[in-house]
Parts: structure tokens; sequence; C-alpha cells
């Protein structure tokens, strides 16, 4: 399973934390993390798309676009990343 980590300032509180509330549980995680930043500039892009009904990608910092890539390419195992950058660009 990957660790997907929403947080201001990713600290390795947040990673324990994880570890923490999933110790009763059989995950085994995977290598790779995947770290969104939970900051302002995010959050006025996330708003402005809600207040507008429209999905816009171009507002939200590169350290998100990368994560959302990275998860569309583990979801749709058959595209490859430059084709999900592709796409993203165009929304």
């Amino acid at each position: 399973m990957t660790k997907i980590l929403f947080s201001v300032e990713m600290s390795k509180d947040d990673n324990l934390y994880l570890n923490f509330l999933s110790f009763n549980y059989p995950v085994e995680w995977e290598k790779d993390e995947i770290y969104f930043p939970y900051d302002q500039e995010n959050n006025i892009a996330m708003m402005e798309n809600q207040k507008s009904a429209v999905i816009r990608f171009k507002n939200l910092t590169q350290q998100y676009k990368n994560g959302l890539e990275f998860i569309v390419e583990q979801i749709m195992q058959n595209i490859k990343m430059g084709d999900v950058k592709k796409v993203l660009k165009t929304i």
C-alpha cells in the first residue's frame, strides 16, 4: 500500500503517526510515498475550483500535481506518465 500524506510541513512525526494508526492492521507499506502539501496556495486553488464548479490544475503547486500524476499512473497502469501530464495540462 502506498502512503499518501497531507501535511502543512512534512515531518518524520507525520510518518510515525500514520505507522502508529496502522499498527494493528496487516499493512505493508511500499517504498514510494506521496506527499500533498497542505498549504494556502493549494487551498485557494481548490476553493476557486469549487466556486466556479470547474476543475483547473494550473493553479496547484507542482508537488501537488506530481502527486496526482503518480496516483493516476498507479490506478491506470496501462497509461504512461507522459500521457497523464498531457491530459492534466489540457484540463
